[in-house]
């Protein structure tokens, strides 16, 4: 990633996002089958949703139902590796691009996973992780969203946010 920006869940940082990509009163299309999380994130981000079909056997995204869906209209695709598994992102971004919108990779279940040689995480334009509970590989709390293109870390740039507090003994012992 060209910048990060330290949130303190991975729901804030998808919510970034959406905002950043989408916009209010724009539309997202997120998968049929995913953490509530992400319905959440796009209600407080105040968008509308499509939702595209996963392959019950890959839990990848089913591609000609992205393909419906990004045909009829969205600024920016969501797409989640659950469990652990590898999404097609490539397969999602080409569907995209094509018809004027970008990708959001989630990341948040997939610490520590790659797709074609690459870690997951580094295919979308933003990329959403979380380092709270219930995670592959948990931190204790908060989350992060990453910009892989310059234009978008500018963008992150420009966010302002709250200098550093205090980590308390709860933080720290939840962590551990």
């Amino acid at each position: 990633a060209r910048r990060a920006l330290l949130t303190d869940s991975g729901t804030s940082a998808l919510v970034l996002a959406l905002r950043i990509l989408v916009g209010r009163g724009g539309t997202v299309a997120l998968p049929g089958y995913a953490c509530v999380d992400l319905a959440a994130a796009a209600r407080y981000a105040d968008v509308r949703v499509r939702v595209y079909d996963i392959d019950p056997t890959t839990l990848s995204p089913d591609l000609d139902s992205v393909s419906h869906v990004v045909k009829q209209g969205v600024a920016a695709v969501v797409v989640a590796h659950l469990y652990g598994f590898p999404a097609d992102v490539p397969g999602v971004a080409e569907l995209a691009v094509a018809h004027g919108a970008s990708v959001i990779e989630d990341a948040a279940q997939a610490a520590g996973g790659t797709l074609r040689g690459q870690p997951l995480g580094s295919f979308g334009a933003l990329t959403v992780i979380s380092f709270g509970r219930g995670k592959g590989i948990t931190g204790g709390s908060g989350g992060a969203l990453l910009a892989i293109t310059p234009d978008l870390a500018e963008r992150l740039e420009s966010i302002d946010r709250p200098g550093p507090t205090r980590a308390g003994w709860r933080d720290v012992a939840v962590a551990t």
